[in-house]
């Protein structure tokens, strides 16, 4: 019954907001509302025909429930290694929904991220930041030969600006914390640096729009941090950042939703992989905790010390925006 259990959590945790698990597995198996609580429960088994539709319906591995022990996590990966940009508008309307169910669910929920460098849900505010973010991305693990400003025009760009939209937005809405260090925005300037170095932008004011993009990031973050809240159409909502004195080795996220938890890892630029696993969760979980409580609260508190981390963090690309214009210029 432990497979049971495990599908029943990847499929509530992959069910829009507005939707009831009874309702939709009644629906998917054509049985009456008790036959689907015994078996939500437990009581009953479900039948290697039940299994293989509920799997169908959600796009869940069956080989993967038949085979799973207590060692196993079960991820969520949408794979984007490949030439077809289709991959990266399913990945990223994907992501939308899911925070925008989560806005739409009701009840606490929060996000909690452990950034190691960006998180990029900073960026789909910034066409030309999140851009550059995704071109890097698809430049050094499908090797095409495009510039930036090549790969651009293969973007159905209403079509991502939409799903950037909506994803900024369900953010806005959501109470947040971060755990930053002073090297988290080091691997986006170490970035911007390489591909100019390549000479990938034909249009040498593309630079300075996305480093101006990133101090108006900067700002905009510290500003929140700062209050100790960010607003969606007037309405604040809590955020609180940390600063920690121990570097991290990568990007975590952590998505609380009413009952249902989900740990985000990030993998390279812009993909993840997500799991819902309870022993991974309580693990990454504890591990943030621990680090929550060794880094210094910048909310609210802590004026000097606020002032003093974003001053450093803008000098920095300060400086690497003097020296990319150095570079260009000779």
């Amino acid at each position: 019954m432990e497979i049971q259990k495990i599908l029943f959590e990847i499929i509530k945790q992959r069910l829009p907001a507005n939707l009831r698990l009874a309702d939709i597995i009644g629906e998917i198996l054509n049985i009456g509302t008790d036959s689907v609580y015994r078996r939500i429960r437990g009581e009953t088994e479900l039948t290697i025909t039940e299994l293989s539709k509920l799997c169908i319906h959600f796009n869940i591995s069956m080989d993967a429930i038949l085979n799973y022990s207590p060692n196993d996590i079960m991820l969520k990966y949408s794979p984007l290694y490949t030439n077809n940009i289709d991959n990266y508008y399913k990945y990223i309307e994907d992501f939308a929904s899911l925070l925008e169910n989560m806005v739409k669910s009701g009840g606490n929920k929060e996000i909690i991220i452990m950034s190691q460098d960006i998180a990029t849900v900073h960026f789909y505010p910034y066409l030309e930041l999140i851009l550059f973010k995704i071109y890097t991305w698809f430049k050094s693990f499908n090797n095409f030969q495009l510039t930036y400003d090549k790969f651009v025009e293969t973007l159905n760009l209403e079509r991502v600006s939409g799903f950037y939209k909506k994803i900024t937005e369900a953010y806005l809405q959501i109470p947040s914390s971060e755990i930053w260090t002073t090297k988290t925005i080091r691997p986006f300037l170490y970035l911007l640096h390489y591909y100019s170095d390549l000479n990938c932008f034909e249009n040498k004011d593309t630079i300075n729009i996305i480093v101006n993009q990133l101090i108006d990031l900067l700002k905009n973050i510290e500003s929140c941090t700062e209050k100790g809240e960010k607003k969606y159409i007037g309405k604040p909502v809590s955020f609180r950042m940390y600063l920690s004195p121990i570097d991290f080795s990568n990007n975590y996220m952590i998505i609380r939703r009413d009952r249902v938890n989900m740990i985000s890892i990030k993998l390279h630029a812009i993909n993840s992989v997500f799991t819902s696993d309870s022993c991974f969760y309580s693990e990454i979980n504890k591990l943030i905790e621990d680090m929550t409580c060794q880094s210094l609260l910048l909310s609210g508190t802590s004026a000097r010390e606020r002032f003093l981390f974003f001053q450093k963090l803008k000098s920095e690309i300060t400086l690497s925006a003097i020296a990319t214009t150095i570079f260009e210029s000779d």
